[in-house]
């Protein structure tokens, strides 16, 4: 039994079919359509386009009427929030708790990339048996995804016959990557200091390669003319006045 959630049906990876989703309940979405999903098989990619979330608990039901091994196969994708924390959900199986604090966002390290969870379980009569917990089985499968932060939701669910063991790893996770350093603008200021050295070797032959025009003249070089040049103008000046006390 597999359903794609909110989309039409779609042959995934591996030859699995996934029926169109007949939920009445929530409210479907295609909003993951401007993600590639690159971490998933081909494909794959287009069931993480599609999802339903509904505002209170999501409840999927599949018919199990014989015993044996089992597994869950559960798509997600973050395609709205950017940050871990934002969407939070618990995961049931028929009552019982399989995985808490279900955060997309960050199992995945980042919005547009595949998480796949597997649920491994075992149908003896009227038991249902996940490692080593037990809960009613009456012929039912009930998947039930409960809000803790924001809504629940999923893009596509499949029950297959057999163990997780079976089947093809998840697709993994992004690198995740270190959150930048505050920097103060001191040390934007340093980088650029250190960017532009003045004594670097730029590999330039001619010393004048900067120059754009003539040398400016030293004006120092002409002082000492400068100054017998005031002096001559002083003495000038003062020659009346000593022929004058002279003749008094």
């Amino acid at each position: 039994a597999v359903t794609k959630l909110g989309g039409e049906r779609h042959v995934g990876a591996y030859g699995i079919v996934y029926g169109e989703d007949q939920n009445v309940q929530g409210i479907a979405s295609d909003y993951g359509t401007r993600y590639s999903f690159p971490n998933a098989p081909i494909n794959d990619r287009k069931l993480y386009e599609t999802e339903r979330y509904n505002i209170g608990d999501l409840i999927y039901t599949f018919d199990i009427s014989n015993n044996g091994a089992y597994v869950i196969i559960m798509k997600f994708s973050e395609v709205y929030f950017d940050l871990p924390g934002q969407k939070v959900f618990d995961i049931y199986v028929n009552n019982v708790l399989v995985k808490a604090n279900v955060d997309i966002f960050m199992e995945a390290n980042a919005a547009g990339i595949a998480y796949d969870l597997y649920i491994d379980f075992m149908v003896k009569n009227d038991e249902l048996v996940i490692g080593d917990m037990i809960g009613n089985m009456d012929g039912r499968l009930q998947i039930r995804l409960s809000p803790k932060v924001d809504n629940p939701k999923i893009n596509a669910i499949a029950v297959l016959v057999g163990s997780s063991d079976s089947l093809p790893s998840p697709p993994p996770p992004v690198p995740q990557v270190a959150p930048k350093q505050s920097r103060s603008l001191h040390d934007d200021y340093d980088d650029v200091v250190d960017d532009v050295n003045p004594y670097e070797d730029i590999g330039h032959s001619s010393e004048h390669e900067f120059a754009s025009g003539p040398p400016a003249s030293n004006p120092f070089d002409h002082k000492n003319d400068n100054v017998f040049m005031i002096l001559g103008v002083v003495l000038v000046c003062l020659l009346p006045v000593i022929a004058f006390l002279m003749h008094m």
